[in-house]
């Protein structure tokens, strides 16, 4: 009975040493499956702090101040094209026109 349980105590020892020998590659593979890649932590901090200077370079440059500053220089160009003909018109006839002239010749 003993050399029955050395025996069996032996292929016990040898198919621990398999399953251990398997483990430990088959940890090894994780380890570098999953040391390739970013941890959630590392990914959320990063989206973090590129949300915080989007936020800054938008408060920077201000998009509806520009917007506005745009619409400012599109009526002061819409104005000056109409202020030169009213020059034209008044070095012509000496003076403005004016609405009631051109309702009164009707």
């Amino acid at each position: 009975m003993l050399t029955q349980l050395t025996a069996y105590s032996f292929d016990c020892y040898d198919e621990y040493k398999k399953l251990k020998v398997n483990f430990a590659s088959w940890n090894k593979k994780m380890k570098n499956k999953f040391s390739r890649g970013f941890t959630l932590i590392e990914l959320l901090v990063v989206i973090a702090i590129i949300g915080v200077l989007a936020s800054g370079v938008l408060v920077a440059i201000n998009p509806l101040e520009q917007i506005k500053k745009a619409r400012d220089a599109q009526r002061k160009q819409d104005l000056a094209q109409i202020q030169k003909p009213l020059e034209v018109y008044y070095n012509d006839n000496g003076r403005d026109p004016t609405l009631l002239s051109a309702l009164s010749s009707q």
